[in-house]
């Protein structure tokens, strides 16, 4: 039992993680200039709601790692 609570905690971090992530990286798309920002948002929602399906946890951490790339790198450097 308490492993089972253990393994909730990590995937509603990871789930917490994965939110700030998308709505950081969306409100950095807000500050770009020469991009439809209509085709960013749904690109980046896209990319997000294939991360919805991944179970593996080393899977939803290289996706986690993913986004947070796409953001530090200015919105730039897909991976």
């Amino acid at each position: 039992m308490h492993f089972h609570r253990l393994l909730c905690q990590v995937s509603q971090q990871q789930r917490i993680q994965a939110l700030k992530l998308y709505k950081e990286v969306l409100r950095k798309g807000n500050t770009l200039e020469y991009t439809d920002k209509s085709f960013y948002r749904r690109f980046v929602r896209s990319e997000f709601e294939k991360g919805a399906n991944l179970t593996s946890k080393e899977d939803i951490s290289r996706a986690l790692k993913k986004a947070q790339h796409f953001l530090d790198s200015g919105l730039g450097g897909l991976i």
